[in-house]
Parts: structure tokens; sequence; C-alpha cells
């Protein structure tokens, strides 16, 4: 997925007036998190260069990115009710995304394993 498809799908789902550039910046903190787990470099928030830059997080788990966006708007609105919702479901969805991470990317065992 990458940073303006995010954002096109949190506006479908909850139309705003906030700015994309504001939109970017929450996604970006998500992407830094994310990028301290797989031990990669923290990316900049280049939206005004490159909206169609790709996020770390792939498909399926990817929807963590919109689930986290509709959760912001809602805070920034300050419907919360709404935001409470949409955080708990979009802290499954990353959670859920972290431990795929960590499943698929663990080191592999040297075998260290003793019986007695």
């Amino acid at each position: 997925m990458t940073l303006l498809e995010a954002i096109q799908k949190a506006n479908e789902s909850r139309p705003n007036a906030i700015s994309d550039e504001r939109k970017s910046a929450w996604v970006y903190e998500l992407e830094a998190q994310f990028a301290e787990m797989m031990e990669v470099p923290i990316p900049e928030n280049a939206f005004d260069e490159d909206p169609d830059a790709r996020l770390l997080m792939p498909a399926p788990y990817d929807r963590c990115y919109e689930l986290y966006l509709m959760a912001m708007i809602d805070h920034d609105v300050q419907d919360m009710d709404m935001f409470n919702d949409d955080i708990s479901v979009s802290n499954d969805a990353i959670k859920s995304a972290c431990a795929w991470w960590r499943r698929t990317h663990r080191p592999k065992s040297a075998g260290n394993w003793r019986t007695m």
C-alpha cells in the first residue's frame, strides 16, 4: 500500500477536512514504530515529494494504516465514541501485523536445545 492509498481509503470511510499532510504525519508515526521493529532506517515523511511512497507493512497487514488513520481522524474531530471503537480495531490490526512480522522474521534456531 502507498501513503496516498491509505489516505484515500481513510477519507472514503471518514470524510473530513483534515489536510493530507497532517494525515501523512500520522501514518509516518505508525511507520516509525514498524521501522523500529523491523530494524530498518526510519523513513522520513516525504508526502510533498512522493505521495506514492510504499509503506513498510505488506498486504494483507497494510490495512492497519487505514484503520489507524480513521481512528486519528475521529480523535481530531473529537468523536470520542468512534475513536474508542476505531483505536481498538486499529490496535488489534497493528498487533496482528507485528506478530506476523516477528513470526516470519525470527532468527533461525542454532539447535541449542539440550535433552537430559
